[in-house]
């Protein structure tokens, strides 16, 4: 499986974390974020970046 497979095959679950974090105060954003990577084990850091970035076109773009 690609890492694009994996991205795809996660898209309803990423939705629902970005509808979650919507809801949150940009502060209260911010710190899950950290808090996220964090506990991210090092082998999917840079996928969950990438997740990171798709999140924050969504929450700090303002994207329908």
């Amino acid at each position: 499986m690609t890492e694009y497979d994996l991205f795809v095959e996660c898209i309803p679950m990423i939705a629902e974390m970005a509808a979650r974090c919507r809801r949150l105060s940009e502060r209260e954003y911010e710190g899950w974020k950290r808090e996220t990577m964090g506990h991210a084990p090092e082998m999917v850091k840079e996928f969950m970046g990438k997740v990171l970035i798709t999140i924050d076109r969504y929450v700090l773009g303002g994207a329908a």
